[in-house]
């Protein structure tokens, strides 16, 4: 059996557990509201830190982008 990549990565962006990686940014109380609003409304972390105005979507791309290329070396 053999993992697809991108498809790992997706699901990393997609969990609602990526919020725990923006707690030191916004802090806990607006992670656990950013992700009640993505679960409730079935959209992404992103979309609702966006949503909130909690971060710019340039800070958000920083940090993914960060995530990502940790997701990448790990393999």
């Amino acid at each position: 059996i053999t993992a697809n990549n991108d498809i790992c990565i997706n699901n990393v962006y997609n969990s609602l557990g990526i919020a725990t990686i923006l707690v030191p940014e916004i802090g806990y109380d607006n992670a656990s509201k950013a992700v009640k609003l993505a679960a409730k409304n079935s959209i992404s972390i992103k979309e609702a830190i966006l949503n909130l105005n909690l971060l710019s979507e340039e800070k958000l791309d920083t940090i993914f982008k960060n995530i990502h290329n940790l997701l990448k070396a790990s393999k």
